[in-house]
């Protein structure tokens, strides 16, 4: 699957011909602490960045 590929089965929220409702989205945080913690807040930035990325790339 692309970046801008919906998967198969479902079909984008589209209202009327141009307005896009915006999506939901939710996520968890969790707090680590130690060795772990690093990596996780890592893990996390490292996703929230990707998410962001893909979010600028799509179409307006």
């Amino acid at each position: 699957m692309t970046d801008n590929d919906v998967p198969q089965g479902s079909s984008p929220q589209v209202h009327g011909s141009r307005h896009r409702e915006p999506l939901d989205a939710e996520f968890e945080i969790v707090i680590a602490e130690g060795h772990d913690s690093e990596i996780l807040a890592r893990s996390q930035a490292e996703v929230l960045w990707e998410i962001t990325k893909w979010q600028a790339s799509r179409p307006k």
